[in-house]
């Protein structure tokens, strides 16, 4: 089921696309899939801005985690390596989530909060000539309050931009 609706959701925005290419973009909504799945939206503060605001809703443990992260974005201004349309970015943040507990924890038998601290390194590649931006990132994160507490998450995003 959870895979459907993923399904339709690239689906829409794919059928969103305009083949026109915008020079600058302030907001990317879009899917997140990897080591857990979910959706992303960004919003850069400003046009041309190095900070942005990233929101992530994933599905991960059977439960759902909430993540909010500041990230700053660099361009690749590597001569030897000219590459269009390509960045990097890092960035820190907080989450909170509602897991389900044996799938979180082999010893808890109930659900469990967790809330803690995140780390992002990452790149990212705007397609030319249509507004979608594809990026991979590393996230690892670590929860305060809970006795399983530092996790990995490894995904690649697609978000439609405007």
């Amino acid at each position: 089921m959870k895979n459907r609706i993923y399904f339709l959701l690239s689906i829409l925005m794919l059928s969103l696309i305009s083949f026109g290419s915008q020079a600058q973009y302030l907001t990317g909504i879009g899917v997140r899939l990897g080591t857990s799945n979910g959706i992303t939206v960004i919003r850069y503060f400003a046009p041309r801005a190095r900070g942005a605001g990233d929101l992530i809703i994933a599905n991960e443990f059977n439960g759902w985690c909430g993540t909010l992260l500041y990230e700053i974005h660099f361009n690749n201004h590597n001569e030897n390596i000219e590459m269009a349309n390509v960045g990097f970015f890092l960035g820190a943040g907080v989450h909170a989530g509602l897991f389900g507990g044996k799938e979180y924890n082999d010893a808890s038998k109930t659900r469990v909060f967790a809330t803690g601290i995140d780390f992002i390194i990452g790149a990212e590649w705007k397609l030319p000539h249509v507004p979608l931006l594809l990026s991979v990132d590393f996230k690892p994160y670590y929860d305060v309050n809970a006795d399983q507490a530092d996790f990995i998450d490894v995904c690649g995003s697609l978000r439609y931009l405007f």
